[in-house]
């Protein structure tokens, strides 16, 4: 449960540093990743299913970063 939030916040360091995505889309993603937390937390949903977005911005990012390196047929 804690690998797809711990490879979010190194994915997005990362991407920061190396200049694959800019600041401004950086916060965009942190943005949405702690609006996602405070809303589960506010519905009382069971932190099991706050792997599943996170998985979903998790290939989002790999896609952003490494999506001129990978071809999709």
């Amino acid at each position: 449960m804690v690998i797809p939030i711990l490879l979010f916040w190194l994915l997005l360091g990362w991407s920061l540093y190396d200049g694959d995505i800019d600041p401004r889309e950086g916060f965009i993603f942190a943005g949405i990743w702690v609006g996602l937390l405070i809303l589960f937390i506010a519905l009382n949903i069971l932190p099991l299913w706050f792997v599943v977005p996170t998985v979903i911005l998790d290939i989002v990012l790999i896609l952003k970063i490494f999506g001129q390196d990978i071809q999709i047929r």
